[in-house]
C-alpha cells in the first residue's frame, strides 16, 4: 500500500508537470522517463484509468500531423491517416476531445452495451512484460448507452475527428441476443461509423435476421436514415 501510494503521487505529480509542458517533444521525454515507468508500478487496470484520466483532462499536448500521402478514402469517408485507436481504451466515450488531439486517423469507442454492466471481476487485466503484451479479460464493462450517448453528444461540437462506435449485447447467460437492443444504443444526432460486436452468439449475429433487426432498431431511434451509417460486423 505504501509503494502504491508513493507511485500514485509520482504519477499524478508528473501529470501535473505535464500540464505545463507545451511542446510534444518535451512531453515525450517526460512520458518516457517518468509517466510510463510510474504507470508500470501501478496495477494494470489502475494504470489504464490514470491514462484515460490524463487524456480526458488534455494533459498530453496537441500533436497532430497530416500529409496528403497519408490521406485515404474508405466507405466514402476520408481519413487523415490510416492509424487509428481500437475499441477498449475509452469504453464509455469519456475522453473523446482529448483523444482527438493525439493525431489518430480515426477513433473507435466502446464497446457500449444498452444497459450498464460491470464485466468480469478483477483482476482482469494482466501484463506480459517479456512479450510486451497484455491479457484482457474485462468482459465488456460499460456504463450503458445513455451515458455514452450523452458523452458523444457533448463531444460532437468540439472535435472534427472521425469516430467509430462499437456496440455489444448485454450478457444474459447465453440467452439468444435480441438485435432490437441496439436501438437503445443509437441515440445521437450525427451519423457515426458503427461496428457491432457480439462474441458469445457469433453464429446468430452473422445472420441476415440479426442484421435486419439491427437496422430496424437504428431507423426507429435516429434522426438520420440508415443509409447515412456504415454498419460493419
Amino acid at each position: 500500500r505504501y509503494m502504491a501510494s508513493k507511485t500514485r503521487k509520482l504519477f499524478f505529480g508528473a501529470a501535473a508537470v505535464g500540464v505545463l509542458v507545451k511542446t510534444p517533444a518535451t512531453y515525450d521525454l517526460l512520458e518516457q522517463y517518468c509517466l510510463i515507468p510510474a504507470s508500470r508500478l501501478l496495477p494494470p487496470e489502475v494504470a489504464h484509468r490514470c491514462a484515460l484520466w490524463g487524456i480526458k483532462l488534455k494533459i498530453p499536448p496537441k500533436d497532430m500531423f497530416t500529409h496528403t500521402v497519408l490521406r485515404i478514402k474508405v466507405f466514402d469517408r476520408y481519413f487523415d491517416n490510416p492509424i487509428g485507436l481500437a475499441a477498449g481504451f475509452d469504453k464509455n466515450c469519456e475522453a473523446i476531445t482529448g483523444l482527438a488531439r493525439l493525431g489518430f486517423g480515426f477513433i473507435e469507442l466502446g464497446s457500449i452495451t444498452p444497459l450498464p454492466q460491470s464485466g468480469n471481476e478483477p483482476p482482469r487485466l494482466f501484463r506480459l512484460v517479456e512479450d510486451k503484451a497484455i491479457i484482457n479479460r474485462f468482459g465488456f464493462p460499460s456504463k450503458g448507452a445513455d451515458v455514452a450517448a450523452e458523452n458523444l453528444e457533448s463531444a460532437q461540437n468540439s472535435s472534427n475527428s472521425l469516430f467509430s462506435v462499437t456496440l455489444n449485447f448485454n450478457r444474459k447467460n447465453d440467452e439468444k441476443p435480441d438485435p432490437s437492443e441496439y436501438s437503445t444504443s443509437i441515440s445521437v444526432s450525427n451519423p457515426f461509423i458503427i461496428r457491432f460486436l457480439e462474441t458469445i452468439q457469433l453464429k446468430f449475429f452473422r445472420s441476415m435476421d440479426c442484421l435486419v433487426g439491427v437496422n430496424i432498431g437504428i431507423n426507429k431511434t435516429t434522426k438520420d436514415p440508415i443509409n447515412d451509417y456504415c454498419v460493419l460486423y
